[in-house]
Order: C-alpha cells, then sequence, then structure tokens
C-alpha cells in the first residue's frame, strides 16, 4: 500500500511537469510558425533546409516536394459566345412584396422628363454559364441616349427624347443590339428597350 501511494504522489508532481511542459512546446511551436508566416522563400530558416543525414536521397526528394507548395497557373476565361441583357425592375411596382431587386429582359417606363432604366450585361459562355464582361454601350443616336457609364456590366440608360434608337453592347467576339423605342404621351415619354 505504501508502494501505491507514493506512485500517486509521484504522478502528482510529475503530472503538471508534463503539462507545462506540453504548453511550453505549444507555445515555441506558434512562436515559430507565426515567424515564418512573413518570410519569403529565400527566408526560409536553415533548419527547415537542412537535409536530414538520416534520410535517404528519395525520400529527402518527396519530403522536399512536400514542403513546397502547388503553383497554379491562371487559366484565362474563355470568350463569351452570347451577351445577356437584363433590367432592373422600378422597386414600386415591387415595394409591399419584399422581394429586392427583379432583373428582367426588357424595359418599360413613363416618367415626366427624361426616362432611365438600370441594366445590366453579362456574358454566356459555351455551356450557359455566366461569364463576367466589362463591355461598351454604343448608342447609334448619342442625342437621343446616353449611357453611363460607358464601359461595364452595370450601367443606366437615359432616354433624353422620343424617336427610335439602337443601343449596343459590345465585348470582344460577341455583341447584343438592343432596340429602343420612345414616345411622349401628355407631359411624360414612353419608353421601351429590347433585346
Amino acid at each position: 500500500m505504501n508502494g501505491r501511494h507514493q506512485a500517486r504522489e509521484w504522478m502528482k508532481g510529475v503530472l503538471p511537469i508534463l503539462v507545462l511542459g506540453g504548453l511550453l512546446f505549444d507555445v515555441v511551436a506558434l512562436s515559430r510558425a507565426s515567424e515564418g508566416e512573413g518570410s519569403t522563400e529565400a527566408g526560409v530558416s536553415a533548419a527547415q533546409g537542412a537535409p536530414d543525414p538520416s534520410v535517404t536521397g528519395s525520400q529527402e526528394k518527396s519530403s522536399s516536394q512536400k514542403r513546397q507548395a502547388p503553383r497554379r497557373e491562371a487559366v484565362p476565361a474563355a470568350p463569351p459566345r452570347d451577351i445577356k441583357v437584363a433590367f432592373k425592375l422600378d422597386p414600386r411596382l415591387t415595394s409591399g412584396l419584399h422581394m429586392g431587386d427583379h432583373w428582367v429582359p426588357t424595359s418599360s417606363g413613363f416618367q415626366e422628363g427624361k426616362c432611365t432604366a438600370e441594366a445590366r450585361a453579362q456574358g454566356l459562355g459555351a455551356n450557359g454559364r455566366p461569364v463576367r464582361i466589362s463591355p461598351k454601350w454604343v448608342p447609334s443616336d448619342a442625342e437621343m441616349v446616353t449611357v453611363s457609364p460607358v464601359e461595364g456590366s452595370d450601367v443606366k440608360i437615359t432616354v433624353q427624347r422620343d424617336g427610335q434608337s439602337k443601343l449596343m453592347v459590345v465585348s470582344p467576339g460577341v455583341s447584343r443590339e438592343l432596340s429602343i423605342k420612345a414616345a411622349y404621351q401628355d407631359n411624360a415619354i414612353r419608353v421601351e428597350i429590347s433585346q
């Protein structure tokens, strides 16, 4: 019984030392890891780069490959095959429904003075998936239709007066033509933009 009691007492003394040693080891490891995060490849410590004499040549090569992060080459995005244009639905039409922004394929507006519509262009790849583009918006009649900004995926199209016009949405290798019709009714202008 006396031997068991001595063993317990010894474990009570050794256990806190082991726990503190483990914590100290963790602190040192974290400290070294945070120092290594800011270093460049050229600044890798000698301990990390030094070969282990107990490791054979093939094992040394495979362990050095594990240390190096794989480099990925940037794959250029495939050019779009088509352009899809959507127009922001007037929020007054959905204000009580809490539906957020809605984008539709045509725009129809009726405002006093000039009429403005928000538009968004998106490229479509070969598989029909969206492709990010930054097209140029080119009106055929700059006195009737203005676009701001003239390049980008999200723009505001403003129709200044009545008439008919075209608006080209152009990205390398692909384009989309929009048809704009505007007519005055009393003091307001009615505008329709379609693809």
